[in-house]
């Protein structure tokens, strides 16, 4: 800390300032000296005589030199007189057991400084990561900038992309997500793939950076200072899971209402998807309505098309947004979003896509029929 960050312009040269004082510190002196005398206590002097035969045939010390600058150095009197009192309050020392204790004794002056650092070292872990995702973003020709951020604003959102996609595609396809008044319900329709989920995480990484002060993965942002952030994403299910994929939902949102403060972000991802049309329909517009009661930044994804449809003719409350997923009449999903609501939801194409028709099936089978028939492998 001290050699690494002297001549640091920066705020990093409080971890120089920082190194400076422990360095100073009677606990850090200590364990110099501690580290000094279990490494080279004295030093001796030996001459050696060998024969032909290459035995030995003469040994003297010509010298010894302890350390007696050492604070732990003592002299022979000294170290007898010690000796003789743990003798005689019956400690049972060994040498190792002094080295031990002397060890710990340091380490309860060093533990605070410790801590300290540790501490730094997990906020440098933060910022350097931030600064390696925008330069991982920049080299992709992608925009990371700083958010405006202020109490009871406006999401504003310009070409904002999901920074996990980088694991799976060179460049994520960015859209704008622009919101002129403080609390809207938005309601994400589009295709099967169409990139609605990662949208809801673009969102809430988006939000968790800004409002941290780190970089936002977008070329603008203007954000709203939230109280809480909410997110209901759809997870993988588990043998020894009490509740279907339905019930955890509703725990989840029970949660949700019985805990989120106005005014917070909440991101619910396919609501209601683990049930049939007819009662889930029931239950999202129940959602919305109890949304608009704590009035938070809410996006809703879901897949109900004429639901989605039914609610922009007929809005059960007021502030009820649409975004849908862009679709290209020849290659389908362009992974970008616009206002309104999407007219289809693309299974056939994405079944098409990924060869799961009729015919494809059909051959498949017969080809294993066939394998099955010539005993084939």
């Amino acid at each position: 800390m001290v050699a690494g960050f002297a001549g640091a312009s920066s705020g990093l040269v409080r971890l120089h300032e920082v190194g400076e004082d422990i360095r100073r510190s009677r606990a850090f002196q200590q364990l110099e000296a501690l580290l000094d005398h279990d490494e080279s206590m004295a030093h001796l002097g030996l001459e050696a005589v060998l024969g032909a035969d290459g035995r030995l045939r003469h040994l003297e010390i010509t010298s010894l030199r302890e350390r007696r600058g050492n604070p732990f150095f003592r002299r022979p009197i000294r170290r007898w007189w010690d000796r003789v009192r743990i003798s005689y309050h019956r400690y049972r020392l060994g040498a190792d057991d002094l080295a031990d204790a002397l060890v710990m004794g340091v380490y309860h002056q060093m533990s605070p400084a410790v801590a300290r650092v540790l501490q730094t070292l997990c906020h440098l872990e933060v910022y350097l990561t931030a600064r390696s995702m925008a330069a991982d973003a920049r080299s992709r020709g992608l925009e990371v900038c700083r958010a405006d951020m202020e109490y009871g604003g406006s999401l504003d959102l310009e070409k904002l992309y999901n920074p996990l996609l980088f694991v799976v595609t060179d460049r994520p396809v960015p859209s704008d997500v622009r919101m002129d008044t403080p609390s809207p319900i938005t309601l994400v329709t589009g295709p099967n793939s169409g990139g609605k989920t990662r949208l809801l995480q673009a969102i809430g990484i988006a939000q968790v950076l800004g409002q941290n002060g780190l970089y936002v993965p977008c070329r603008r942002a203007r954000l709203p200072l939230t109280s809480a952030l909410f997110a209901s994403i759809v997870e993988i299910d588990r043998a020894d899971q009490a509740e279907g994929r339905l019930g955890k939902e509703m725990v989840r949102l029970r949660c949700l209402f019985e805990n989120i403060p106005p005014g917070s972000l909440v991101l619910l991802d396919e609501l209601c998807s683990g049930t049939n049309p007819s009662e889930a329909v029931e239950i999202v517009e129940m959602v919305l309505r109890m949304l608009r009661q704590i009035d938070p930044i809410a996006f809703v994804t879901t897949h109900f098309l004429d639901f989605a449809q039914a609610l922009q003719h007929d809005p059960p409350v007021t502030d009820l947004r649409f975004l849908q997923a862009e679709v290209d009449p020849l290659e389908g999903a362009t992974f970008r979003f616009q206002p309104g609501v999407a007219t289809t939801s693309l299974a056939v194409g994405t079944a098409r896509r990924l060869g799961v028709t009729f015919e494809e099936l059909e051959r498949t089978i017969a080809a294993r029929q066939r394998k099955d028939e010539d005993g084939s492998p």
